[in-house]
């Protein structure tokens, strides 16, 4: 697929927004696989979504082609109340093994 990562300034703020494009067979079902636990998830956990992820992309491994990606934060924040890159590390090679 493609992936678009633009950084958009918004007020004092700069976001950045995962854009990917793919083709209609690579589609897996998937795409509202967190939708509902997203809306419904408390303040605590988004704020640990949101350092999560800054913290990784501070240290450059989280992205396409790096070692975290969107999916691995949600899935362990949501379903295993990871806290940590060191946590996240080790419930990805559980995962994985």
């Amino acid at each position: 697929g493609y992936w678009l990562s633009p950084k958009i300034q918004f007020g004092n703020n700069v976001w950045n927004i995962d854009i990917w494009f793919q083709k209609p067979e690579w589609y897996t079902g998937n795409t509202l696989l967190y939708k509902d636990a997203l809306q419904a998830i408390s303040d605590e956990k988004r704020i640990v979504i949101l350092a999560l992820k800054n913290e990784l992309r501070e240290n450059n491994i989280y992205g396409v082609g790096k070692e975290f990606q969107s999916v691995d934060i949600y899935d362990a924040i949501l379903n295993n109340d990871i806290q940590t890159i060191e946590e996240l590390r080790a419930y990805k090679i559980r995962k994985n093994s």
